[in-house]
């Protein structure tokens, strides 16, 4: 009798600690999101010229979803690159919120200016609720949002090893090829564009290049493309692996980014998510398989 009253003793105990938790993250995101400021995605359409694509999920992760990809084009070469990446537990990637919660918190003309222009070529920001929009007299806020900021180039130089720089110029390396290459520099060593290992310690010492690599050039409605690929990491276990953002992707003159792969988004299934029908994460044998050989999400409008 006392064994089974300790136990109901423990488990209330546990029951009391869940729920002190819950309450204490509701508080957390209840103060971020009425601190934060959203940034409206009809101002960034005001502001610099843009081109809409949609990606579809489910050759390349086995289910349907939608990903809406803006290219902003800050400069003659600079493209911030803004995704509205797919609500995992719901059908739409918007939200519904109310103007009350959102009047005096949208990032004012010149703020999103600054903020942008103050951005580092290869910057990468995952943000929740943070995109703004509205349709008709309604305000939406998106799930999950992703911003990067790239630069495009079109000259040789070994130098240029910086993430975020797209040179259309550069020398053209797989992953292929540098997976042979790896594994002949460093044979003891886990390739670390393979998802498939838990052991994802950054060696700081090696002499890793981490850059966007040019993979190959091709045609796409007669119109010239290039295709990259990210050399970097997993190196988060139980969190979004962030620094990877679209780490492989179509770049297409005057179109912009047109295509691309979100493994680090689908590679994580979200404590909230448990009970999602959503085949989530991604099998790492087919993520693997996706990287290795370079699969990418084509944009609708260029089928």
């Amino acid at each position: 009798m006392r064994e089974i009253l300790e136990i109901m003793n423990i488990k209330a105990k546990n029951a009391h600690s869940l729920k002190l938790y819950f309450i204490l993250f509701y508080l957390l995101f209840f103060v971020k999101f009425n601190s934060q400021e959203f940034i409206s995605i009809e101002t960034l359409k005001s502001i610099y010229p843009f081109k809409k694509y949609t990606l579809k999920t489910n050759e390349l992760y086995g289910f349907d979803k939608t990903l809406d990809v803006y290219n902003f084009f800050i400069s003659s070469d600079n493209i911030l690159l803004v995704t509205l990446l797919p609500n995992l537990e719901g059908q739409s990637n918007w939200l519904p919120v109310k103007e009350n919660e959102i009047r005096d918190k949208i990032m004012s003309i010149s703020k999103l200016r600054d903020w942008i222009d103050t951005m580092p070529t290869g910057y990468k920001e995952l943000s929740h609720r943070k995109l703004l929009d509205k349709a008709g007299g309604d305000y939406f806020i998106s799930y999950n949002s992703l911003f990067e900021l790239f630069s495009v180039k079109e000259y040789y130089n070994p130098l240029i090893s910086q993430l975020g720089v797209l040179n259309k110029a550069d020398k053209k390396v797989s992953i292929k090829n540098m997976y042979n290459v790896f594994e002949k520099t460093f044979p003891k060593k886990h390739f670390i564009l393979d998802p498939r290992d838990d052991n994802r310690i950054r060696y700081l010492d090696d002499g890793y290049v981490f850059k966007n690599y040019l993979s190959k050039k091709f045609k796409i409605k007669n119109q010239n493309a290039y295709q990259f690929w990210t050399f970097d990491g997993w190196w988060a276990i139980d969190g979004y692996n962030v620094n990877r953002g679209i780490d492989r992707l179509i770049y297409m003159p005057n179109l912009g980014i047109v295509g691309g792969s979100y493994d680090f988004y689908f590679e994580l299934k979200p404590r909230a998510m448990y009970d999602n029908v959503i085949p989530l994460p991604v099998d790492e044998e087919k993520l693997w398989d996706n990287i290795i050989n370079e699969k990418i999400m084509i944009a609708e409008e260029l089928k």
